[in-house]
């Protein structure tokens, strides 16, 4: 029964703040910080997740013209005349955008329903959680290291 016991700890220990890590970060804690009034706070961590969002869909979207822009050549399949490797390779990697996006969105909910859907910080919780995975996207797109659109 100990072992048992020991074992439930463990797991909550590592589980519960992996899942909290996402729900906190400096953006919350600016705003919180910033803004005496709760709402404005909230309001400001929403600004915040917003122009984070746009950050990456322009990354996104200047990706994809880097991936036609530089891989400009045909396809090996004799019956795509019009098909490039660039046009190829941009609808794969914007369709895996979309599932990202959707994998992000689904995340956060899960993450921000562990205070509870009617919890004061619920979305703060949510806001921050697709700040924090905007950033590793982020990080990620620039491992792509593509060149400058030609």
């Amino acid at each position: 029964m100990k072992e048992k016991i020991f074992s439930l700890i463990v797991v909550l220990m590592f589980s519960l703040p992996s899942y909290a890590k996402l729900s906190i970060g400096y953006e919350r804690d600016s705003c919180f910080k910033e803004h005496k009034e709760i709402a404005d706070a909230y309001n400001c961590l929403y600004q915040k997740r917003v122009e984070s969002d746009s950050q990456l869909d322009a990354l996104i979207s200047e990706a994809s013209k880097k991936i036609i822009s530089n891989y400009d050549y045909p396809t090996e399949k004799p019956d795509s005349s019009d098909e490039t490797v660039g046009s190829v390779y941009s609808k794969y990697f914007l369709d895996s955008q979309k599932a990202w996006m959707t994998y992000k969105k689904n995340l956060c909910l899960g993450v921000a329903s562990s205070i509870g859907e009617g919890a004061h910080d619920y979305q703060s919780y949510k806001d921050q959680c697709e700040i924090n995975l905007n950033k590793r996207h982020i990080e990620e797109l620039h491992m792509m290291d593509l060149p400058p659109a030609k």
